[in-house]
């Protein structure tokens, strides 16, 4: 089982966020952050794979064996910063467009935890409510 953080807004639908490791943002960063809607998020790990092939390129074309080594471990390094804090950073993205976080639940996938919480008048905090 895995936490999710469920974020609401008056706006728009309900979103569950995962804590912990992203495996998909690790290997596909820009379109992971892209399906998210994270566009600042996307914008900027896509130039940072761009750079990242540049190095590879640079390395493949000079025979440089040092280089080369330096490039592969450039990426392993890339994709395991951005597998462990894309959730954060995109949790942080969400929070400053206006979602609050209104729940933490532990399921096995994002769409289960969503359709564990039940907003409840109740439960829902006072900004939500009528």
């Amino acid at each position: 089982m895995n936490t999710y953080r469920i974020l609401q807004s008056r706006e728009k639908s309900s979103i569950a966020i995962k804590h912990g490791f992203c495996w998909p943002a690790a290997f596909f960063a820009p379109i992971w952050a892209a399906s998210k809607g994270f566009w600042p998020g996307a914008a900027l790990l896509l130039t940072m794979g761009v750079f990242l092939n540049l190095l590879s390129s640079t390395a493949r074309d000079t025979q440089h064996p040092a280089l080369a080594l330096g490039s592969f471990l450039a990426y392993l390094f890339y994709g395991f910063v951005v597998g462990k804090y894309s959730n954060f950073l995109l949790l942080a993205y969400k929070l400053s467009k206006g979602y609050t976080v209104t729940e933490v639940v532990a399921a096995e996938s994002a769409s289960d935890a969503l359709a564990s919480v039940t907003l409840s008048p109740q439960s829902a905090p006072a900004s939500y409510q009528s």
